[in-house]
């Protein structure tokens, strides 16, 4: 905030302090305005740091002591006792307020900070970690390779596209944070998309329409939001259950519905399922692999998209379902059966 703005502010709380009084003078002793002697000093505290807070708590009760002075008769100590109170009380939660405020920054910073340097430390890993998984999976093919040593190279072939994929997240997730990058839209028929989606896994029954369904979007970012979905729906279902992919186009919008039959999920959890590094953690599913990057990274992708992502269940072990809705590109009506993405 400029000088001027802050001036202009400063000296509109500390003028605020003798309205108020003016007003309790004209109310008298029928209402009260005490509680209003409160929000000068804590907005000057909160907005423009502790020593603009304390001088306007100062004036604001010295404001209020005139005012009590005014209409309550009472002898000099007490009245030295209530009023001295009450500029202190002022000043006190002045002084708190903008505690609380250099915590905040403080904490804010310190995010900051975090952020920065798992993006530093994701964009350092995924070369080293892409050659390690190249090599292991050259040598799985090499002659000469006993069952024990194959077997060995495939699980740290595993292991580095597990650290690929968690690098690959967290640079994607402090991209989108930031605005980094230009999401490449095209129209799209998103029945493409839906369909790889569902060739991650046997488990997963996908229903799509026979026409197509023309979405403008990035193909990358809006395949890596389904596939996280569809992926956290198998992670968190038990083995040889089914996960129901449907895609459905109306009244302007496409919807994906994905429904599993899994572990469910209870109302506090729903809340709070795609913040970032949100897990659910339970005995159930502690052997299960991430940090919550997944679905957060899917609610910031449907946000750029002018779309949304919302889950509901009817409760723990009960499965859930997750829907993604993405606006339906505007020529949809104008476009013939035979219509294919890029045509």
């Amino acid at each position: 905030m400029g000088r001027l703005p802050r001036a202009v502010a400063s000296v509109g709380l500390l003028v605020a302090a003798p309205a108020i009084a003016l007003a309790d003078l004209a109310a008298g002793l029928e209402f009260s305005f005490s509680i209003f002697y409160v929000i000068p000093p804590v907005v000057a505290a909160w907005y423009f740091g502790r020593g603009l807070g304390i001088g306007v708590a100062a004036v604001t009760g010295l404001s209020w002591a005139y005012a009590e002075s005014a209409t309550r008769v009472a002898s000099l100590p007490a009245a030295t006792w209530n009023r001295g109170t009450r500029i202190l009380v002022l000043i006190a939660f002045a002084y708190l307020i903008d505690l609380v405020r250099r915590h905040q920054e403080g904490l804010r910073a310190l995010l900051a900070q975090r952020d920065e340097f798992l993006s530093l430390v994701a964009h350092e890993l995924r070369a080293p970690v892409a050659a390690i998984e190249i090599v292991a999976t050259g040598l799985t093919r090499a002659p000469g390779i006993g069952a024990h040593e194959r077997t060995a190279l495939d699980q740290l072939r595993d292991q580095a596209h597990r650290l690929a994929s968690l690098a690959e997240g967290l640079l994607s997730v402090g991209q989108l944070e930031a605005g980094v990058g230009r999401l490449d839209r095209r129209e799209l028929d998103l029945r493409t998309i839906v369909a790889t989606a569902g060739a991650v896994d046997a488990r997963v029954r996908t229903t799509v329409p026979e026409l197509p369904v023309p979405v403008l979007a990035d193909p990358d970012s809006i395949q890596r939001a389904i596939v996280n979905v569809v992926g956290n729906a198998l992670k968190f279902s038990p083995a040889g259950r089914r996960v129901d992919v449907t895609l459905a186009a109306d009244a302007g919008w496409a919807t994906l519905a994905v429904i599993d039959q899994g572990i469910g999920l209870d109302s506090a959890e729903v809340r709070r399922l795609f913040r970032k590094y949100a897990r659910i953690r339970s005995k159930a599913n502690a052997h299960i692999p991430g940090v919550g990057l997944g679905l957060y990274f899917s609610r910031l992708v449907m946000d750029a998209h002018g779309g949304t992502i919302e889950v509901r269940s009817p409760g723990p072990g009960a499965g859930a379902t997750f829907e993604l809705r993405l606006p339906l590109s505007p020529a949809r009506g104008d476009r013939p059966a035979e219509w294919t993405a890029g045509a």
